[in-house]
């Protein structure tokens, strides 16, 4: 408040300073240039207006003093005085001062009253922002000049937007604009007030119902000036009108389609609407039962005591069905008794009550219920059999079946899971009972997949070994689902062991048999690399022998050269562990051993066969070229089995380039990560190739392209592979030979 005041101070003080400058300036040039004093005056008041106009009262009024001060000092006798001679000099000076400060006084009253308007104009503009409607105004030709800010939020317009000629295009209803284009139209001409409904659109894209009210402003000729109007959103009431009215079409197609009879009654009980069906149910026209108690609807004996149970309900009426627990019945026309069931419901209001009964004959029903409940018997019965009948079932067949709950507590087991195990029935339904008949590691196997499936919810599936009433184990393929109920949610799980034991022996000796063989082709393998062999020990040997004549030169000398001497002695250990280092190798891949996986790097297993088949390429004149990705990932294998594989498809590609003479003999194996996070390892010949007809068959047992081969080895090859979890197939290149192809499963 004091900051203001100081404001207000200096504003008009420095107002007051500058008006003075101002006349003094005027009055100055007005002596200079010897006017007169009523020629001086003129400009000075001339200041004092427009200094009106800018400041307060009390800097003009100060302002025209100073002027009148400067006016007798400088123009009037005697000059350079403020003494006047003249009286008429001092009339002058007085209408001077006495026009002045009535300019100002007229401006000041003028400048409040227009601050008084414009505090009006601003409350009042406060006032339509705040009246829950929307508020505008338009010219007489309808061109828009206003829109409260109600209007602005809703539509999202700018007030300028909301001016301009298109505004009312841009929110109205294209079907609404055009009936308000048509009102317009005629309000011109009439000139009266109208309203309409019609949907704009909000600044969210939506339409919206309005009520729009147009009243014109004239002038005392009649003549319009403008059109004030207000929109009010009626979007409410219009959905409850449209819900009202598919309201009454319902009750109204409900009235007069519903499949049952619906009489409407007054407050004392008489007839004044029925439906089409009553004549259906009853008999009766809907002009017979005008006017007539409900009574007469009813059997004699009720009739009597029905006003005193109609009463009561009239009193505290509800929707709710009539005679609970009672057995009802209606009375046709001819007088005949039927069964009813009957629901009343209160649709007038308490001044005028009216009721209506929905009445529904159960005669079909009843005798439904009937017949119903004779088929639940039967049913029953029918149940009951097929459960003696689906027990004798589930005994008989060659499995052995069982029943566990949501969390696999047992619950029933079949005669032949009893015969097996020894168990009784309660035996077999309690808790440990499956820890007393599975092998320990199966049963740690087990409880691991319940657990599992107690979440998941999923059927499985597992082998297992089974202790039987003799102590002995046998092999069983354990199968378990689950039974839903409509969320989800496991209720039972039912299962079925199927004996495997004759199974799996045989899955045993055709494993060592396939061992067995696979065995003797390495042997056959083997047999062709003797002289590749013999080559790779005899090259140590060779040096070990060399070595050893030096080492006994050096120690011969006189004196002895210990340090050569020394020197020759490692190379010699050094040959020994290579001579040993061949043989430990062609020992592995002939010795007879069950497969044992291990983490392997599939390049150092190629380098292996490499040297073991190196002198047999070079006989074949064969180049050998290794194409062994870096970052490799190790495998999951049995290192003799992946070394008979390889050492299988390199002496194929060298068989297959023997008769080649036109083109360069060459074996390329590569390895590479594949996608499915595999190796994949591909040994690509330039041999004769095969025909389609062998390309179908090269895979398949006892078929061969070499003269006196057995065609076991890439049969072999396959089932060692796909043991592992991979896949060998070949592909015939785009020049000449074959590309074998074969994929391990990356160590995890």
């Amino acid at each position: 408040m004091k900051r203001n005041q100081a404001y207000r101070f200096w504003r008009s003080a420095a107002q007051c300073l500058l008006g003075s400058l101002g006349v003094a300036a005027v009055t100055f040039t007005c002596f200079r240039l010897q006017t007169g004093p009523i020629l001086g005056a003129l400009p000075d008041l001339i200041i004092v207006a427009l200094l009106s106009l800018s400041s307060s009262f009390v800097p003009a009024v100060l302002v025209s003093v100073a002027a009148a001060l400067l006016l007798d000092y400088f123009l009037m006798p005697p000059i350079f005085s403020l003494t006047l001679d003249n009286p008429r000099d001092v009339v002058a000076l007085v209408v001077f001062l006495t026009t002045a400060w009535a300019i100002t006084a007229l401006i000041s009253q003028r400048k409040r009253a227009e601050e008084r308007i414009r505090q009006s104009e601003g409350e009042l503009r406060q006032i339509i922002d705040a009246i829950p409607q929307q508020v505008f105004v338009f010219g007489a030709d309808w061109s828009p000049r206003f829109a409260n800010q109600r209007e602005l939020e809703y539509t999202g317009l700018t007030p300028q937007e909301a001016q301009s000629k298109d505004a009312v295009a841009k929110i109205f209803h294209p079907e609404d604009l055009k009936k308000l284009e048509v009102f317009r139209d005629q309000m011109r001409s009439e000139g009266a007030a109208f309203e309409m409904e019609a949907r704009l659109r909000g600044k969210d894209g939506r339409y919206r119902w309005f009520l729009i009210r147009d009243n014109p402003l004239r002038d005392e000729h009649g003549r319009i000036l403008r059109w004030y109007g207000t929109r009010t959103d009626i979007e409410d009431r219009k959905q409850a009108e449209e819900a009202l009215r598919k309201a009454q079409a319902l009750f109204e197609n409900f009235f007069e389609f519903s499949p049952n009879a619906i009489v409407v009654t007054d407050g004392n009980g008489r007839i004044t609407k029925v439906n089409p069906e009553v004549e259906n149910v009853f008999g009766y026209a809907e002009t017979e039962l005008a006017g007539l108690p409900v009574e007469i609807l009813m059997p004699e004996r009720f009739r009597a005591i029905h006003p005193e149970h109609r009463g009561r309900y009239t009193a505290h009426p509800s929707a709710r069905p009539m005679g609970t627990g009672l057995e009802l019945y209606g009375r046709r026309k001819d007088g005949a008794e039927f069964p009813v069931d009957i629901m009343l419901s209160p649709v007038g209001t308490a001044d005028n009550p009216i009721f209506l009964g929905v009445v529904r004959d159960v005669s079909e029903k009843k005798r439904a219920e009937e017949a119903l409940q004779r088929s639940q018997e039967q049913l029953r019965k029918n149940e009951e059999q097929a459960r003696r009948d689906l027990l004798q079932i589930i005994d008989a067949i060659p499995q052995q079946v069982f029943v566990f709950d949501a969390d696999w507590n047992p619950l029933f087991a079949n005669q032949r899971e009893l015969e097996y195990t020894g168990l009784t029935a309660q035996e077999a339904q309690s808790k440990d009972a499956v820890g007393k008949i599975f092998h320990p590691e199966d049963f740690k196997k087990l409880e691991v997949l319940r657990e599992r499936m107690i979440s998941e919810g999923t059927p499985f599936e597992m082998e297992a070994r089974i202790r039987g009433k003799d102590g002995q184990y046998r092999w069983f393929l354990i199968r378990d689902n689950p039974l839903r109920d409509q969320h989800g949610r496991v209720l039972r799980w039912y299962g079925t062991r199927t004996d495997i034991e004759d199974r799996k022996q045989a899955e045993e000796a055709l494993r060592k048999a396939q061992a067995d063989l696979a065995h003797a082709v390495r042997i056959m393998t083997m047999g062709e690399l003797a002289a590749s062999i013999a080559h790779e020990v005899n090259q140590p040997i060779s040096g070990i022998v060399i070595n050893g004549n030096t080492c006994l030169r050096w120690l011969a000398g006189d004196p002895p050269n210990l340090d050569e001497a020394r020197e020759a002695a490692r190379r010699i250990v050094r040959d020994g562990k290579r001579a040993g280092d061949v043989i430990a190798r062609i020992r592995a891949m002939a010795k007879k051993t069950p497969p044992a996986k291990e983490r392997l790097d599939m390049d150092e297993v190629i380098r292996e066969v490499v040297t073991l088949a190196g002198d047999e390429m070079r006989r074949n004149s064969v180049a050998l070229r290794l194409e062994l990705a870096n970052g490799l990932a190790p495998v999951l294998a049995d290192r003799v089995q992946l070394q008979q594989v390889v050492l299988n498809l390199v002496m194929n590609g060298i068989e297959a380039e023997r008769t080649v003479g036109e083109w360069p003999r060459e074996l390329i194996i590569r390895t590479q990560n594949d996608e499915a996070g595999q190796v994949l390892v591909t040994v690509q010949d330039t041999g004769i190739g095969l025909d389609p007809q062998s390309m179908e068959r090269v895979f398949d047992a006892f078929y061969t392209t070499k003269h006196g081969g057995m065609g076991m080895g890439l049969s072999i090859s396959r089932s060692i592979i796909q043991a592992h979890g991979g896949r060998l197939w070949a592909v015939r290149n785009d020049g000449p030979g074959m590309s074998f192809h074969f994929t391990v499963p990356t160590y995890e």
